[in-house]
């Protein structure tokens, strides 16, 4: 069973990547030897990455200054290097989000996130008949809950079904993330496309838009280039649209709020 789950590289080598690893975990009898190559992966990064590699980022007064970058991604959203601050690890060692602390007596770190925003960004453009009316019944509604209900699920299953749709992530990766059978996974995905249906009509009008322009616009008048009509155009148009939306009324609304308030 296993030799019919391997996966090859464009040169015919047996692939090992993380993408593969996950496949294999989901799809052989030996999935378990694949979940601890792959939890030890992600331990030796940590060690590597944030153990060892942030302290030679530290300045002689022990203080580590990143770069942000408006411009990093092809979509606009917000990065950072030097070193990369924005996926320090949370669930494996929780320690090490700890060791940050703010500079100066009386002074807090301030976590800001907007609710949703790309669910409600696509509920927004897709004017899907159930999650457009919830999100405009109620502005705060959790359409997380929205599709669970649609799709006669729990949340949790139909939070990972939202972004793999969003984002155009396969059964396998799908899989993984809820910790079911790639089939589970495929049933899932087809369920999503019967009972939301608008996802399809919305990749069909962005197929056509950059058939007809050669690009899309995102929410607030961004361009994204295509040379053909590609899976990427949505998550561009959900992902850069948040971006610049977050940008815009998280980081320079909220800065101005605590510069004015504090």
């Amino acid at each position: 069973m296993l030799a019919r789950a391997l996966r090859h590289t464009e040169k015919n080598s047996i692939s090992v990547d993380d993408d593969a690893l996950e496949y294999y975990e989901h799809s052989s009898q030996a999935g378990s030897v694949f979940a601890a190559l792959r939890n030890y992966r992600e331990i030796s990064k940590i060690l590597s990455t944030y153990i060892c590699g942030l302290s030679e980022f530290c300045d002689e007064n022990g203080i580590i200054h990143c770069d942000f970058n408006q411009t990093g991604t092809a979509t606009g959203r917000l990065s950072s290097s030097n070193p990369n601050l924005q996926n320090i690890p949370a669930r494996k060692s929780s320690q090490i989000r700890a060791a940050f602390k703010p500079r100066g007596k009386g002074k807090i770190l301030v976590s800001c996130d907007l609710s949703q925003i790309e669910m409600r960004i696509y509920a927004w453009y897709s004017r899907d008949a159930n999650l457009y009316k919830a999100y405009m019944d109620n502005p705060d509604v959790d359409l997380h809950q929205a599709t669970a209900d649609i799709l006669g699920i729990d949340r949790k299953h139909a939070k990972q079904i939202n972004f793999a749709r969003l984002y155009g992530a396969g059964a396998a990766k799908l899989a993984s993330n809820l910790g079911i059978s790639v089939e589970k996974a495929k049933q899932f995905i087809d369920l999503y496309d019967r009972r939301i249906p608008s996802i399809r009509a919305l990749n069909k009008m962005l197929d056509n838009r950059i058939r007809q322009l050669g690009y899309i616009r995102n929410i607030v008048g961004r361009r994204y280039y295509f040379s053909e009509p590609s899976y990427l155009a949505l998550n561009y148009l959900i992902q850069g649209s948040a971006a610049d939306f977050f940008k815009q009324n998280c980081i320079v609304r909220v800065d101005e709020f605590l510069t004015e308030n504090y």
